[in-house]
């Protein structure tokens, strides 16, 4: 239910494991680096409540979500 501008960085390269512990890396540009900026947040406990500059209004009517 929250909305906010959150500075991200154009390029991630980042280093994972997958489900059998092999290590790999990975690089994205654009909305993929800002994909795995906002997973790895996710993963650190870091919420849009932490890191947005400012909040916008919801552009949804109320109850909607309920439908």
């Amino acid at each position: 239910g929250h909305n906010g501008a959150i500075a991200r960085p154009r390029k991630v390269k980042l280093r994972a494991q997958d489900r059998t512990g092999k290590v790999f890396e990975m690089e994205g540009e654009e909305m993929l680096a800002r994909c795995f900026c906002h997973e790895t947040n996710h993963l650190d406990g870091i919420t849009i409540m932490d890191l947005a500059d400012r909040f916008y209004e919801d552009d949804y009517p109320d109850g909607a979500e309920e439908e």
